[in-house]
């Protein structure tokens, strides 16, 4: 099974009922719609460029720029218009979780709730819910973490810094900026850094508790599964 992606504008990377994520480009100048995802968050982890978000219904920041390696993010249910102010291509990872499509753009009887804009460094804001977990993460070089996998949920990275190595299911990747990595449910993975940083944006879904099951390897090379941590 192929794990790695080097995408293009406009490829699928994952397409999972709980996790839907593209790489998209627009040119400078273009505006979306206003339209929601009634029953999905949407995530936009922003790669080049800049923009502005619109949510004309919302109860405050209706109006919000953004720039590379932020993340724009969505609740479910928001009316929201995205558009490229810059002079060059907005080039962007967009997710949505559960997978969906916009199915509204009528306006609400209420105020609805506000659209994030999350900068890196310092993404604490972003949120977290029972459909999708995320943000920023670097690992520190010449680090290893811990064989694990997540039950039950997907997991989209897409990598914007530095190299390193991703273990999926036995595989050995080569990771650098501009690849994604997209590991099914149940997938046992890890990541290597070596002698520089490795920065990442990744998203899993949905969000369930515990959230890693991690494996101890024994003698004959078989991996034992250890009870899920949250």
């Amino acid at each position: 099974m192929n794990y790695l992606f080097t995408p293009s504008p406009g490829e699928v990377l994952a397409d999972f009922p709980a996790l839907r994520s593209s790489l998209e480009e627009w040119a400078p100048g273009r505006s979306g719609p206003l339209q929601a995802y009634v029953d999905a968050d949407l995530v936009c982890f922003v790669i080049r460029g800049a923009g502005r978000v619109k949510a004309p219904h919302a109860r405050e920041n209706r109006e919000q720029g953004f720039a590379a390696l932020c993340q724009v993010c969505v609740p479910a249910g928001t009316l929201f218009q995205l558009e490229n102010t810059g002079n060059q291509p907005l080039r962007f990872l967009q997710t949505t979780a559960p997978n969906s499509t916009p199915s509204s753009s009528t306006p609400p009887a209420q105020p609805q709730e506000p659209v994030l804009v999350c900068p890196w460094p310092g993404d604490k804001g972003f949120p977290r819910n029972e459909r999708q977990r995320g943000g920023i993460l670097v690992f520190q070089p010449n680090f290893e973490c811990d064989y694990h996998s997540h039950d039950r949920a997907e997991e989209v990275f897409y990598f914007f810094e530095g190299e390193g190595d991703v273990t999926v299911e036995g595989q050995v990747l080569r990771v650098g900026p501009g690849d994604a990595v997209v590991t099914p449910a149940d997938a046992k993975h890890k990541f290597k850094t070596f002698d520089q940083t490795l920065g990442m944006w990744l998203m899993v879904a949905p969000n369930l508790v515990p959230s890693h099951t991690f494996y101890k390897q024994l003698e004959d090379g078989s991996w034992e599964r250890l009870p899920p941590k949250a």
